[in-house]
């Protein structure tokens, strides 16, 4: 039996502009809650924190949950950034807003694999799932160098897996050592054929 963790904090990333898909993914049913209701009401049964990082915050404010915009930047590592700036942990967990199948023990498994390192990104479905992840403050510094890079090389520089290369981040290679792994633990949304998929299973 799992207990509520205190010394890392949960974000969701909800900072997308949703451009595939034509509205926002966060606000998308799911059964009678959203999606993001749905994402947050499992990260509230693992973490004593949740926030979410918007631009649009009032978007969200029925959540009744802290809500922080980005500081620098664009893109999911802008939304890393603000998040490691605000959390009052060392480590963060963060996820995307459209993963609406994450589980409690899932996050337990990637939080337990995390000691004594920066960055600790799952494997699954032939990718890193860089935004189903733990950061750690240290590599704070490591980011904001990458977002106020030049133009002509922040591109790169601003891409998750380089941020992951440079720091020597851990992978956990979850479809062998989770046990309760199943593919859509991982399935995001950004086309209508995704969530139609999403929502007939």
């Amino acid at each position: 039996m799992h207990t509520t963790i205190e010394h890392v904090s949960g974000f969701i990333l909800a900072g997308g502009k949703s451009s595939r898909m034509g509205e926002n993914k966060a606000l998308m049913k799911l059964g009678d809650i959203t999606i993001i209701q749905k994402i947050l009401s499992v990260l509230k049964t693992v973490f004593s924190e949740v926030s979410i990082i918007t631009n649009e915050p009032k978007l969200f404010e029925d959540l009744n949950v802290p809500m922080f915009q980005d500081l620098v930047g664009k893109g999911p590592l802008s939304g890393i950034h603000s998040a490691l700036t605000h959390s009052r942990t060392e480590k963060i967990f963060v996820c995307a807003c459209d993963t609406p199948f994450l589980t409690n023990s899932l996050i337990y498994h990637i939080i337990e694999n995390s000691i004594d390192s920066k960055i600790v990104v799952p494997y699954a479905d032939g990718y890193l799932q860089h935004l189903v992840a733990i950061y750690s403050k240290s590599v704070l510094p490591e980011i904001e160098s990458r977002l106020l890079s030049n133009n002509d090389i922040k591109e790169k520089a601003c891409k998750m897996s380089s941020l992951f290369e440079s720091v020597k981040g851990k992978t956990i290679y979850v479809e062998k050592e989770f046990p309760e792994y199943e593919p859509k633990l991982f399935w995001n949304i950004n086309t209508r054929e995704e969530y139609q998929r999403i929502t007939n299973s």
